[in-house]
């Protein structure tokens, strides 16, 4: 046996061992998090702080956890068997061996399948320790058992099996460390070991296992320090740059600011149209409302001659310097290496989601958790109405006439209809509503006029949600949404003709060839695969035919014959100048169909 002072140094050097490990890990969570690294060590990645300790780290997380798992379990598998004649403590050693060579399976070979991790996880944290323990006990002594020795291996089957049924985790290193310093204060001799196990014993447990684990230790904190002292500079160069910021002039300017492209150059103009901005930067983010000091300041990032800008409405800019000029270049060069190009623009032909990606930047740097970018949303056919419902049935009353819809489930019974109609998500133990039967769904709706007419068509109603939950009282109420001026579309059930019941009642029709994404101001803005977007009138005059329609605010965004895009007013006038991309929202920004330097598919 190895005498108690030796025993005693593997134990703490087993401890020292696991809180490297611990903090490691969750050490490397915190990185990872903060330098937006690989969690789990997996692909390239390197320190925005340009420090080679941390880099490494965090590109060889796996193979540093492996070694320091791999040397405890060498170590403690050594000493087990120098320690063979006194079972108790041989027993602890061995378990925290094996359970240290599960480590090192568990980040290099079994990380990326989860179910043989699993199976090897019941069998060497479960079953083992469990035939160990139960070996241990029948061969137990009858003269004098300790007690403790009893209470352990009846302890570790009891563990076992609540691990196996997963009642409990599994922290067998845990447990095993505390069992060898239990056993080690009971050993009865105190035995003086021969030189040469001595000498065997000081290279051992003296010399390498505490080198080592210096090392590891070494690494963890020093890469935890150095990020944290990192992390301060430029925390302090951030609010340095905030108060600098409270000083710029159009900061508190609310009024709206689209960001346009030309000749490869980002700037911005308003919502009139106007250039405001003028495109000089090459790269941009929305305007965003951002509360610095109890004030709202609206800003901007800006990227130009490899120097970042935040900028005002009134076009003044504040150069970003210091700690967090050196932290924004290298977050920048990740980000767009990693989110930019593996995310959005694999092709790297498309000069999509430019703003999209440069804003995530913007928010890590300002350390904001939400997007209050301005954009203009999408305002076509976004109107609803709640229907009233009786039975299986619905109804409305609208200004000029009445409406009744009675859902045709063809002879289906509609709990069946129902049921099959709804799926259940394991993933997330969640039931889920599968809308795409509404497609399919016929109903039979008849409309009532003031002077008591009335009129029956089966059609199909692509607004209809019968199963919309009011988030308010979530309870089921049927909806049915409606154009921006509350026409109702349908499509006839030959599918041969879509169209719109209009403020009479009227059933309004056109070939089902057009799509019709909305009806606003007496005008019906119409899409055709061959032919592109359509502008008509009520009456059916062409008004406008462009390749690219975006309906935005009260403005319209198009594609003129030179491929350049210009905003239209309400009458349809164009009130910008001519530029390669405007972009009013993250939809336009991300869409390759939307990019002059793509394109578009019709």
């Amino acid at each position: 046996m190895n005498s108690k002072k030796t025993n005693r140094l593997v134990a703490i050097l087993n401890v020292i061992g696991i809180i490297s490990i611990y903090i490691l890990y969750f050490g490397s969570k915190y990185l990872t998090h903060f330098l937006g690294a690989p969690a789990d060590g997996s692909g390239s990645a390197f320190s925005i702080f340009n420090d080679n300790i941390i880099t490494f780290l965090i590109n060889n997380i796996q193979i540093v956890l492996a070694m320091i798992h791999g040397c405890l379990s060498v170590f403690n598998i050594i000493c087990a068997v120098q320690n063979r004649k006194n079972r108790k403590l041989f027993f602890w050693q061995l378990v925290f061996g094996i359970y240290q060579i599960f480590g090192v399976l568990n980040t290099t070979i079994f990380l990326d399948y989860y179910d043989v991790s699993e199976w090897v996880t019941l069998i060497v944290s479960n079953i083992i320790p469990m035939i160990f323990a139960l070996i241990n006990l029948i061969l137990i002594k009858k003269n004098k058992p300790k007690v403790i020795q009893v209470i352990s291996y009846v302890g570790v089957i009891i563990w076992s099996v609540l691990s196996i049924f997963d009642i409990i985790g599994t922290y067998w290193e845990i447990v095993a460390i505390v069992m060898q310093f239990i056993y080690i204060h009971y050993q009865e001799k105190d035995i003086v070991e021969s030189k040469e196990r001595k000498c065997v014993n000081i290279i051992l447990y003296y010399v390498i296992q505490l080198i080592l684990v210096l090392i590891f230790a070494f690494i963890v904190l020093y890469s935890l320090i150095a990020t944290k002292i990192y992390e301060w500079n430029w925390e302090k160069d951030l609010e340095d740059l905030q108060s600098k910021i409270l000083t710029m002039e159009g900061v508190t300017n609310n009024r709206q600011y689209i960001p346009v492209e030309k000749d490869y150059k980002y700037g911005f103009i308003d919502t009139n149209g106007e250039e405001k901005i003028q495109c000089e930067y090459d790269r941009i983010t929305f305007f965003t409302e951002m509360e610095i000091e109890g004030k709202k300041c609206n800003i901007a990032l800006g990227k130009k001659d490899d120097k970042f800008y935040i900028i005002s409405k009134s076009g003044d800019n504040i150069v970003i310097e210091g700690e967090l000029e050196t932290f924004f270049k290298r977050l920048y060069d990740y980000f767009w290496e990693l989110v930019m190009t593996n995310m959005f623009n694999e092709e790297a032909d498309n000069r999509i989601a430019y703003i999209n990606t440069f804003d995530m930047l913007f928010q890590a740097m300002m350390k904001e958790e939400e997007n209050n970018f301005e954009e203009i949303e999408i305002n076509n056919k976004n109107n609803t109405i709640t229907l009233n419902t009786d039975d299986y049935d619905y109804y409305y009353n609208f200004e000029n006439y009445s409406m009744k819809i009675e859902p045709i489930y063809d002879d289906i019974e509609l709990e069946d209809y129902y049921d099959d109609n709804y799926y259940y998500d394991d993933s997330d133990d969640t039931y889920y509503y599968n809308n795409s039967h509404y497609e399919e769904t016929k109903y039979n709706v008849t409309i009532t006029k003031k002077n008591g007419e009335e009129e029956s068509n089966i059609v199909y109603l692509p607004g209809i949600d019968e199963y919309h939950v009011n988030l308010d009282t979530y309870e089921y109420e049927p909806i049915l949404e409606t154009f921006s001026n509350g026409y109702i579309e349908f499509e006839t059930e030959d599918k041969t003709k879509r169209g719109w019941y209009d403020e009479n009642g009227n059933m309004i029709t056109i070939p089902s060839s057009y799509e019709i994404e909305d009806i606003k101001d007496n005008k019906v803005f119409l899409y055709n695969e061959n032919i592109g977007s359509i502008v008509i009138d009520m009456s059916g005059r062409t008004l406008l035919q462009a390749r690219l329609l975006y309906m935005c605010g009260d403005t319209f965004l198009v594609k003129n014959n030179k491929d350049k895009m210009v905003l239209l007013d309400e009458n349809l006038r164009t009130i910008t100048d001519e530029y390669d991309k405007i972009i009013p929202n993250v939809q336009i920004d991300i869409s390759p169909s939307y990019s002059s330097y793509y394109q578009p598919v019709y």
